[in-house]
């Protein structure tokens, strides 16, 4: 009784923290960035700008779901760190708007509701320079130590970006596998 009593103490710690250090970064992010204009998606056949990667635990962009109304700063760095406080960025990727891939990792206890996205959903990404528009394309489920996701879009195929928590949603530090969410640009709506 007493270990079940530390684990839920230990998680309810960990969402009180979640949610504290996000309404923190939000009205940060909203008060420095009070309108945002869209951005086009980024063609194959222009030169892209390259953003210089900010240092980890500074917040990158806001990012959107709206289809199951979630909003939240992501921040540069995965570590678990970085993570305890909300999505964050691997900072071995593309930030929008330079054609590559944007990797975003989340605890699985803060993107419970991300069992509720769906193929055709609209991710949003707003920086400093614009705001991104994508739609989720795929679904997926990856051993935890297969990280070939990672890599295959790296093969010159044009922008995307990778949600990733761990799943099971509710196993969470010991959840065995990955829930992948891949989302390519598409126009302002």
């Amino acid at each position: 009784m007493g270990i079940a009593v530390l684990i839920v103490g230990y998680v309810g710690t960990l969402v009180g923290y979640e949610s504290y250090e996000q309404h923190k970064l939000l009205s940060a992010w909203d008060t420095s960035h009070p309108s945002v204009n869209d951005a086009q998606p980024v063609r194959s056949d222009v030169f892209v700008t390259r953003h210089p990667h900010l240092a980890d635990g500074e917040s990158i962009f806001k990012l959107g779901v709206p289809a199951i109304n979630f909003t939240a700063v992501v921040t540069e760095g995965a570590d678990r760190g970085i993570l305890s406080s909300g999505p964050g960025h691997d900072d071995h990727t593309d930030y929008p708007g330079e054609g590559g891939l944007i990797l975003i990792g989340n605890h699985n206890g803060f993107s419970s509701s991300w069992n509720d996205v769906h193929s055709g959903d609209t991710v949003t990404l707003d920086t400093a320079y614009g705001r991104y528009f994508y739609k989720i394309n795929q679904r997926y489920i990856r051993d935890g130590s297969d990280r070939s996701y990672i890599d295959h879009p790296k093969d010159g195929s044009g922008e995307v970006v990778e949600l990733v928590t761990c799943w099971p949603l509710w196993q969470g530090a010991f959840a065995p596998q990955r829930l992948v969410f891949e989302a390519v640009p598409v126009a302002p709506q």
